[in-house]
């Protein structure tokens, strides 16, 4: 009995295995050409082309013709910048079914793959202030009308409104289930934000310099105010007094009075030294021929 269900099987385990890996990558291989032509769509010249959402006169500049024009009208229109993250969701599932992975919970993904691009569209809408802009489509104009009204008032902050708010939130929870519907892994969320990443060094880059010149200039100017005055300033009223320079005390040459009896000579003088030092004073000439003759 064994040997017959064996030999009813056409196909053997192994090459049943081999099959389902060959079939798993031409469906990674679909589902990435898939996400590269809605991508090309999105991004391709002639915003204005005639489509089902647009009418014009001129001829359709899309890469994909009438076809790629009529789908790039229909996501602008209806899901605005959230339709870049709709172009993406083949390609993650592509690049999980080329490497051959297991993609789990696949109806539930899909499902919840909608609902994160409706929030998106809402939190990009709330994001860039809502009263008219065009950036989260007609799905974030109509999720988030709808939302506004039962919400409790919250005073603004920074020029930041309710609308500011309920955008941040719905981005965020967009961000949530749309990074699980597209089953990216930690090492793929990396590589899709590296882009932003680089782009806000650069503009950091590019504002960092003139941030430094703009301190510099305020860091200067208080210093040519305060170097203005070199005298220093009396005060209440005291007038600032410069010190004088002391001279060395040199050794005075101590000296003893001397007294000089004239002999009762109406000329002679008694001499003293001097006080501050100096030569002893000249005896008057008949003074000093009197002391000869004693």
């Amino acid at each position: 009995m064994a040997e017959n269900g064996e030999k009813g099987k056409l196909l053997s385990p192994a090459l049943m295995g081999f099959l389902r890996r060959r079939a798993m990558e031409v469906c990674g291989l679909l589902l990435i050409l898939a996400g590269g032509a809605l991508t090309a769509m999105l991004f391709s010249p002639g915003r204005l082309d005639p489509s089902w959402s647009a009418f014009s006169p001129g001829p359709v500049n899309n890469w994909f013709g009438p076809v790629g024009a009529a789908i790039a009208g229909g996501l602008r229109t209806s899901l605005g910048a959230a339709s870049f993250f709709a172009t993406l969701l083949p390609l993650g599932w592509g690049y999980r079914l080329l490497r051959k992975q297991e993609i789990g919970q696949r109806v539930a993904r899909l499902f919840l793959a909608p609902v994160a691009l409706l929030l998106l569209a809402s939190g990009i809408y709330g994001l860039s202030g809502g009263a008219g802009s065009a950036a989260g489509g007609a799905a974030g104009v109509v999720l988030l009308g709808l939302t506004m009204p039962h919400v409790p008032p919250v005073p603004s902050v920074l020029g930041l409104g309710m609308a500011h708010y309920l955008g941040a939130g719905y981005a965020l929870l967009g961000l949530m289930l749309w990074s699980w519907s597209a089953t990216l892994s930690r090492r793929q969320w990396a590589l899709l934000v590296m882009p932003v990443r680089m782009l806000a060094r650069l503009v950091g880059g590019v504002l960092r310099p003139r941030r430094a010149e703009a301190e510099d200039g305020g860091e200067d100017a208080p210093a040519l105010e305060l170097t203005e005055t070199s005298e220093p300033v009396a005060e209440a009223g005291k007038a600032v007094a410069k010190k004088r320079p002391r001279k060395a005390a040199g050794k005075k040459k101590r000296q003893e009075p001397t007294i000089i009896d004239t002999g009762g000579d109406t000329a002679g003088r008694l001499l003293r030294p001097p006080v501050r030092g100096g030569l002893i004073s000249v005896v008057t000439a008949s003074s000093a021929y009197r002391l000869r003759s004693c």
